[in-house]
């Protein structure tokens, strides 16, 4: 599991000028933002769209809805983000009874997460396009974060990344 945010700041990739000239990007860097969780597994991927940053109550209540959509056991893995490590996710973790098992990951260890391939897959796609407006940023966020969460053989490939053994 793991959270990011997509912002107005242009993300470019393969950007052209002139030959001779430089490359000259105008915007206006209004720094509003979504803020996404998810949760991404070998067949599926679950996403909660947030307008503010994630906070400990946020996780928490992501993950209930997790158990909530997810039957059986299951092991979710954590960077060491703050809100992660909060009494309330922790009280999640206590009364899911054995379903829902936290683990951590070390720090400074994105490469071990599989989220972080979803996170690069998906902006990757954004790249190289115009937000209008707020709505149009999230328009756009959920289109291609919709995209990606629908590919089982992307979500796998991300977990082949992170060279974890898989049960």
């Amino acid at each position: 599991m793991d959270e990011t945010g997509f912002s107005h700041k242009p993300r470019l990739r393969g950007a052209w000028a002139p030959r001779g000239k430089p490359l000259v990007i105008r915007h206006r860097f209004n720094w509003k933002r979504w803020s996404v969780i998810a949760v991404v597994g070998r067949k599926r991927a679950l996403l909660r769209i947030l307008p503010h940053g994630v906070k400990g109550p946020d996780v928490a209540a992501f993950l209930r809805a997790v158990l909530r959509q997810v039957h059986g056991k299951m092991v979710v893995v954590l960077d060491g983000l703050p809100a992660h490590r909060t009494a309330l996710v922790r009280r999640v973790e206590r009364e899911s009874r054995g379903r829902l098992l936290l683990e951590w990951l070390p720090g400074y260890a994105p490469e071990l997460n599989a989220t972080e391939y979803f996170w690069g897959h998906t902006k990757g796609r954004l790249a190289n396009r115009a937000v209008l407006d707020n709505e149009d940023l999230l328009d756009q966020a959920r289109s291609q974060l919709r995209r990606t969460q629908r590919r089982p053989d992307l979500l796998r490939s991300f977990w082949k990344q992170t060279g974890l053994a898989w049960p």
